[in-house]
């Protein structure tokens, strides 16, 4: 994760400010251009999910979510 945090922040999406109640602990936060991503991210990914049920349909969407949803659970 602390490789993550290292990626977003050279590319200017987060900062690392200190925690005022823990000195050991850095707060991770998005910057406005960083919010901007995320945005951007999640109306790629509600994007695709329309075009993924406009091709299969309804039902079969569905079927893939509940399917995606469990794999998920299984990772944990």
């Amino acid at each position: 994760m602390g490789d993550l945090v290292d990626q977003c922040e050279a590319r200017g999406l987060v900062t690392r400010e200190p925690d005022p109640r823990d000195a050991r602990a850095r707060l991770v936060q998005f910057t406005p251009t960083g919010l901007l991503w995320l945005q951007a991210f999640k109306d790629a990914v509600a994007q695709a999910e329309r075009e993924f049920r406009d091709e299969v349909g309804q039902d079969i969407a569905t079927v893939v979510k509940i399917g995606l949803e469990a794999y998920a659970g299984g990772l944990a």
